[in-house]
Order: structure tokens, then sequence, then C-alpha cells
């Protein structure tokens, strides 16, 4: 078992690991000096030229069209350090904590803290929640993929980590009453077999399948939903939390992949 450093947030070795994590999360110190909202008002002085200062310091405050540039505000970075502290002391709500506040950055929070436990810096645990929580809530803020991550590097780390850390408790018992073989579906759009076959997401659910093909194909692709069978052994995760029944597998370990019959209410 590798044993986790204990810091104070004063020490110095503390602030070399938090410096550490903000570099692997791909995070700067002057990301974190966009102006708040006080600051924008103060800007507004009554004369014409206050007016263009607060109007061009708001447009940068809110320009985040590009999700990889955040916006976040100097106050945000003692919370910051707080919640790491709270991670490095090994309590999983730190991690966590980090995953929500820095919102923009949750895919590279997840990384960051794979790369922290392989160094010894954060437990097994914390890594580990903060990855089921990312992965969980991909849909609403940017998967591991969408966010430039490899197949290999996101099966590493669900590889590094406790399936009972990634999961709940309510997950994580329905993940080992599994059947050592298990039917499941993956809603797509314009996919080919190929391209499905190598999907980490899929659900033991055909109509969860069936509503994620509606989705995609409202990007004009026809919508697709495929079924396939995985041996219990190539699972990585059951996640619920959305009430997806999401079955994360090992990537290409889906055989017997097929194409089932479109639905005309999914295509209309």
């Amino acid at each position: 078992m590798t044993r986790v450093q204990t810091f104070q947030t004063s020490d110095a070795a503390f602030e070399a690991s938090f410096s550490r994590f903000l570099r692997y999360a791909q995070l700067r110190i002057e990301d974190f000096s966009k102006p708040g909202l006080d600051e924008l008002a103060a800007l507004r002085d009554g004369s014409p030229e206050g007016e263009i200062r607060h109007d061009e310091a708001l447009g940068r405050h809110y320009d985040v069209m590009n999700i990889r540039a955040p916006y976040y505000t100097a106050k945000v970075l003692p919370i910051a350090r707080r919640y790491y502290h709270d991670a490095l002391a090994g309590d999983p709500e730190g991690g966590l904590g980090l995953v929500l506040l820095l919102n923009y950055h949750r895919a590279d929070v997840a990384y960051a803290a794979y790369l922290l436990y392989q160094r010894g810096e954060l437990t097994q645990r914390v890594f580990g929640r903060v990855l089921g929580d990312v992965f969980i809530d991909g849909k609403c803020c940017g998967t591991l993929r969408a966010s430039g991550f490899t197949l290999l590097q996101i099966t590493e780390m669900f590889d590094a980590a406790l399936p009972h850390d990634v999961m709940d408790e309510d997950d994580y018992a329905v993940f080992r009453s599994l059947p050592d073989v298990l039917e499941i579906y993956r809603g797509t759009a314009g996919q080919t077999a190929k391209q499905a076959t190598y999907g980490m997401s899929w659900t033991c659910n055909r109509e969860t399948a069936e509503w994620f093909a509606g989705v995609h194909a409202s990007r004009g692709k026809p919508p697709q939903v495929w079924s396939g069978i995985v041996c219990r052994t190539d699972v990585l995760a059951y996640l619920n939390g959305r009430n997806e029944a999401e079955i994360v597998v090992r990537p290409g370990r889906v055989s017997g992949v097929r194409l089932e019959p479109t639905i005309q209410r999914l295509a209309a």
C-alpha cells in the first residue's frame, strides 16, 4: 500500500504539492485572477471611460465559449487550497469539492488526482471517488474523452482505482451481483460497428440507449441502438447516479455487436 504524505497548508511541501496539482489540472495561478462581480461594479464610476472598462471586463468575465479557458475569481483559489488540503489528508470530500469548484476543469482534476495518487500524495480512495464523480457527471460538463483523454488513459485510471471507491454503496452492490455474461446496449448516431465496440459507456437498459440515440440524432445523424455481449470481468463499473444503469466496459471487449432495428419514433 502506498504511504500518503501529510502536509500543513503553510508547509513548503504543501505548496509544492498544490503547485503540482494545478499543473496536472492544466491550471495556473493566473487563472484565478478574473474579476468578480463586485470588482466589475467598481469599474463603473459614471464616466464614459468607466463604462468602457466595465463592458470590456464584463465580456472577459462571461466569455465561457471556450470551455477550456476557465474564469475563476481570486476568491476561488483559497477555497481550492482548503479542499486540496482536505484531499491530501485523505478526505474524499476534499477531492469532490475540487471537482465541483473547478467545474471547467473537472476532467483534468480527475487526471490530476490519478497522477497524484501514483506519486503517493493522494489516497486511492480520494482518487477513486473523484474519478467516479467526474465520469458519471460527464454528460453535463464534458466527458474525459471530450476533454482529450484517450481510451487507454481512461482505462488505466479505472484499473488504478478500487471499484468500491468509484461507485457508491448501492451501485457497488449491483456491480458485484452482475451475471458472468450480460447483454448491454448503447445509443449513438452515425457510428460504425467498430466505433460502437470501442465505446466505454453502455447500459443494461434498452430504453436508456434509445433515449441517448434520440439525443445524438438531434445533431442530424440517424439514431442507432447497438446491442452486444460483455463478460463480467470486462465491466469496469456500474453507475446509476443519473438513473442510466450505465455499464462502463473495457474498450473493445464487447462481442457480437449488432445494430438493433430502428425504432420509428427515434427517427421522427
